[in-house]
């Protein structure tokens, strides 16, 4: 499959919507804190149970390494800016420039 954007945008500061990774289906939820300026992301199987919550949007980050949790994929959950590769996740540039993109690391 190789890699896919998951569809965050900048339109809400809260936002939630089910994805595919590697065929099994996951919930997302990503919030924007205006206090700490930044995005945070937590993801659920799709019964909605917690795998993960708050893990703050950064570039190099790889959300699948981070957290220990048989339900996720293999493969890689990155933040990457596609116009601009060291400018982190902001209010506005969210699913215009900077994308949540998921790697099965599959030919």
């Amino acid at each position: 499959m190789a890699n896919f954007k998951l569809p965050v945008t900048s339109d809400s500061a809260d936002q939630k919507f089910s994805s595919e990774m590697a065929g099994e289906t996951f919930v997302f939820r990503v919030k924007y804190n205006t206090r700490a300026s930044k995005w945070h992301l937590s993801i659920s199987d799709e019964n909605e149970s917690p795998i993960f919550s708050g893990a703050t949007l950064a570039l190099g980050v790889n959300y699948l390494e981070l957290y220990t949790d048989e339900r996720l994929p293999d493969g890689i959950l990155y933040v990457f800016n596609f116009e601009s590769p060291f400018v982190e996740p902001t209010r506005e540039n969210l699913g215009s420039d900077v994308f949540l993109v998921f790697d099965d690391l599959q030919d």
